[in-house]
């Protein structure tokens, strides 16, 4: 059993009392094995294991360790963007307890990127930065399946085919890439 402050001990009960079996606590932390949304099993193409790991750190002030395990149907770039958005939602998130809202954006985040493995999704990233050199909204296009889509926030993009449109009567209110 998970030895924890007692306000993690009553967010992990609410947990097991929302999910039921879904989810497995033990030791370290909580997993659940995590599907997209879909109407019948077989338009599930993706899906993968969230372990939260809350043993031995200062969570809810620190995040928690979060590890994907058995992915299917994710590929590398899908599982590294899927790791990245709970990364940072975590770091967003200090002091507050997360462990449901990261379960919750998992299984969103695999409902908007359900697709068969190999079949190209042809991603645009609409990107409107305010510290970015040229005040543009940028249109970012990736030149290959493993390309990852974001403004670096000066001037210049990660990605090779890029387009800058300005529109300075556009209020700028960036926190991330959106695609």
């Amino acid at each position: 059993m998970l030895s924890c402050n007692e306000d993690v001990a009553l967010e992990i009960e609410a947990l097991e009392a929302t999910y039921g079996e879904e989810l497995t606590t033990d030791e370290s932390g909580v997993s659940m094995l995590l599907r997209p949304l879909v109407d019948a099993p077989n338009d599930a193409y993706v899906q993968c294991e969230l372990r939260l790991g809350v043993a031995g750190t200062a969570y809810p002030q620190q995040s928690p360790s979060i590890q994907l395990q058995d992915a299917k149907g994710l590929g590398t770039c899908r599982f590294a963007a899927l790791e990245a958005r709970l990364r940072e939602e975590a770091a967003s998130m200090l002091g507050e307890m997360v462990l449901g809202q990261l379960f919750e954006s998992a299984k969103d985040w695999l409902t908007e990127h359900n697709w068969p493995a190999g079949e190209q999704q042809r991603s645009f990233c609409f990107c409107v930065y305010d510290t970015c050199a040229c005040s543009c909204v940028c249109i970012l296009v990736p030149t290959s399946a493993h390309e990852s889509l974001s403004c670096r926030g000066d001037g210049r993009h990660a990605s090779k085919q890029s387009a800058c449109l300005k529109h300075p009567s556009t209020p700028i209110q960036h926190r991330n890439t959106y695609t």
